[in-house]
């Protein structure tokens, strides 16, 4: 059935569900769906197998899925199904979108440069690993209410388009830079350096040359400024920025920005002084103006029992925070032996150094079972995982996993069969993954959201960290495996 006539409750691989329709792109269209099995919103691409662009997108989904940085959305699956390719990714609700964030006015300084800093990181490397996005724009970062900034479309967003990577790099690096300029200009100014686009007005020019974001919003930091108009390519040749790495090295030479510094948030001119108007000063904040009126009507007391509640508050968040502490400063609960380990190779040649398995058992946190070497962290781009199969010899209630590991750096999942497998499940999809931990460190605590009852469970590790001494530069090892009830 060709995408544009796939309704709501569809499913694929018998876990994506497809809730609403987002966007149309020719052929290819865009889904909001539910992972059933892991209870997560996703987003998918669908398009009809047989054409053209449906190959392009895939290849380049399966390129930009081999780039293991946490800065890009990720790619959840490729595949296949009733004539229809799809590609499931992270999902990110639309209002975090750069583009929905600046409907409201430019962001702060701080969190311009914030973002400008993590998408320009994120494009180095990228382009390090051969990878160019070429469709950059407010609608592909997100930037979240926790401050993370992520961004979507790597790849994939170019072949939707017919628009293939520049097989010049230094080209295609430039478009990408060039495009970096543009989102940290709107950032910077709820402007767009160009014809009105993604709800955004046109910056203004002043005598044919387009104005810099301290001639529209005063309080603009002069190196913020600088470094926009050069990633544009506004400045001549010679002084103008080419490449995400040259951005993310000038923006690093700068301090992060403070809030005085970070202007009205709303307050635009067309002033073409470079500086703030003599005597500007910052618009109040709410918290401001409402501490002024309790002032000037004498409701001192009202503030004073107000602060004293915020006060108490916070102590008891940090009471809480201690106890939260301390209970994961400890095992929770009593061990529960564990039967045997195996190799879990499923998506490979079912076996990984399994002569080393009685290792993760043995007491000796200096002796481990290791993967086998890789080029990349991804697995050398052969395989989505590997790990190992826990057997607790019978159905436990289990509440935690403690890993202990070689290296930092490592993506693992923990995955747990049904309580009623009599064996363990021989393929991937026979667990399902009830905890993950995207960058562990030596020693990483795996909690499900509740306690589950399981013989068998699966360590599953999907990115591996650096490792000099190996054969090939990337390995993960385990040390010890304990389980708790």
């Amino acid at each position: 059935m060709p995408p544009q006539i796939v309704e709501p409750g569809s499913r694929f691989a018998d876990r994506f569900r497809l809730e609403e329709r987002i966007e149309t792109v020719g052929v290819c269209a865009t889904w909001r769906a539910v992972d059933e099995k892991l209870s997560r919103p996703v987003s998918i691409y669908l398009l009809p197998h047989g054409e053209a662009c449906a190959c392009g997108v895939a290849e380049a989904a399966r390129a930009a899925a081999r780039l293991s940085d946490p800065r890009f959305t990720r790619i959840l699956d490729i595949s296949q199904e009733n004539e229809i390719t799809y590609v499931v990714l992270e999902w990110f609700p639309p209002p975090d979108s750069v583009a929905s964030l600046l409907a409201s006015g430019p962001l702060s300084s701080a969190d311009a440069t914030d973002v400008a800093r993590e998408v320009a990181a994120a494009l180095d490397a990228a382009h390090q690993a051969g990878l160019f996005h070429l469709r950059l724009s407010p609608l592909h970062v997100f930037h979240t209410d926790g401050g993370q900034t992520k961004v979507s479309g790597l790849m994939i967003d170019a072949a939707l388009r017919k628009n293939p990577p520049d097989h010049d790099p230094t080209a295609a690096a430039t478009t990408d830079t060039r495009a970096l300029g543009a989102l940290m200009y709107a950032a910077l100014t709820a402007r767009w350096p160009g014809e009105p686009t993604y709800g955004l007005p046109a910056a203004p020019r002043e005598a044919g040359r387009l104005c810099s974001p301290r001639q529209i919003r005063a309080g603009v930091l002069p190196a913020l400024d600088e470094i926009a108009m050069r990633a544009l390519g506004e400045i001549s040749a010679g002084d103008s920025l080419d490449t995400p790495a040259a951005v993310a090295k000038a923006l690093t030479a700068i301090p992060r920005p403070t809030p005085e510094f970070s202007g009205a948030p709303n307050a635009t001119t067309t002033l073409s002084t470079p500086s703030p108007a003599p005597g500007w000063r910052p618009i109040p904040s709410a918290a401001q103006r409402w501490a002024r009126k309790l002032r000037r009507s004498g409701r001192i007391g009202v503030a004073a029992f107000v602060s004293c509640g915020l006060v108490l508050l916070c102590w008891q968040i940090v009471l809480g925070l201690q106890r939260n502490w301390a209970d994961d400063s400890r095992p929770l609960g009593q061990r529960i032996p564990i039967a045997s380990v195996s190799a879990f190779d499923p998506l490979g040649d079912l076996k990984e150094n399994n002569e080393q398995l009685a290792l993760t058992t043995d007491g000796k946190p200096d002796t481990a079972w290791q993967t086998v070497s890789y080029t990349q962290p991804n697995l050398g781009g052969l395989k989505a995982g590997v790990g190992l199969v826990i057997d607790l010899g019978s159905s436990q209630r289990v509440r935690s996993v403690e890993v202990a590991l070689q290296g930092e750096g490592t993506a693992l999942e923990l995955r747990a069969a049904p309580s009623s497998a009599e064996a363990a499940p021989e393929t991937l999809d026979g667990y399902a993954t009830i905890a993950e931990e995207p960058r562990a460190g030596t020693s990483v605590r795996l909690i499900p959201d509740r306690p589950i009852s399981t013989r068998y469970l699966v360590v599953w590790l999907t990115s591996l960290p650096r490792d000099d001494t190996a054969q090939e530069p990337y390995r993960a090892g385990i040390a010890e495996i304990s389980v708790y009830r």
